[in-house]
């Protein structure tokens, strides 16, 4: 069910600088991040999402080509990881509904500040919240603004840094396609899942977003996908980009969905 729920989860929000939260809090500095939590005994947790922070930065950034660019996010450019002490502090804080697990925050008002923020929590917050919302951090960082770029595909990047969920998501696709119930090409490229109420169609959206983005990378090797984003990066049009990229392989969005679909199928 995760997923049914991803597009609520992991809304992008912008809330005032002010803080309403007045409770003195800790910080943790690494390499990338600061992260800021509210209670002194969390110290050995604080330090161990830095780590795994620093670690999802380099394997985002190097799937995508986003290293290539320059060393990104360091001393005042930092992306601020907020963990407050409890649910009531976080939706306090940041207006989120009470089903909000963690959200990004890209605050073009403030310096272009950066902030990942969820709280104190069991469960998943390590292995999908924080990978995911960095990962769409990283990309809209290297993306740059106005890239006419498919929600399916940033998507598709997101999830693909899940930890335990890529393979799971193959099989959930490998279902619907064999029901065929899987989203035409041409409908993916244009929607936008946010404005989605039919439970199925979200769910088909993120297992075949991320289906498609393994598939090419699986198919054709990294080094061409970080291609394709360096080519999204300078400005080409989706389709384009694709052509550009695996010339003798892919022509056209049409193809792009044959090829997947036999792939998927074998």
């Amino acid at each position: 069910m995760k997923k049914i729920f991803l597009f609520f989860l992991f809304g992008v929000i912008i809330f005032s600088a002010s803080r309403l939260f007045a409770q003195n809090f800790w910080e943790e500095k690494s390499e990338h991040f600061i992260l800021e939590y509210y209670a002194q005994e969390d110290l050995d947790s604080a330090k161990r999402v830095l780590n795994r922070a620093e670690e999802y930065y380099h394997k985002i950034a190097y799937q995508i080509g986003y290293a290539r660019y320059g060393n990104f996010w360091t001393w005042n450019d930092r992306v601020r990881i907020i963990v407050y002490p409890d649910q009531k502090v976080f939706m306090m804080e940041t207006q989120q509904p009470f089903w909000a697990k963690g959200s990004a925050i890209r605050h073009k008002k403030l310096f272009e500040q950066k902030k990942i923020v969820s709280f104190k929590q069991d469960g998943d917050f390590l292995t999908t919240i924080l990978p995911h919302e960095m990962a769409h951090l990283i990309w809209l960082d290297f993306l740059g603004v106005g890239r006419p770029v498919p929600l399916w595909f940033e998507e598709g990047i997101a999830q693909l840094f899940e930890e335990g969920y890529e393979q799971k998501a193959l099989e959930i696709m490998k279902y619907f396609i064999r029901e065929e119930k899987q989203i035409g090409i041409d409908s993916l490229m244009t929607l936008d899942i946010n404005n989605e109420t039919e439970i199925l169609k979200v769910s088909v959206f993120y297992a075949q977003s991320l289906s498609i983005v393994h598939f090419l990378i699986k198919a054709y090797g990294t080094q061409s996908f970080q291609q394709l984003c360096g080519y999204l990066k300078d400005g080409r049009p989706f389709v384009e980009a694709l052509r550009a990229t695996y010339t003798n392989q892919i022509r056209s969005i049409e193809e792009l969905e044959k090829k997947w679909l036999i792939y998927m199928k074998s």
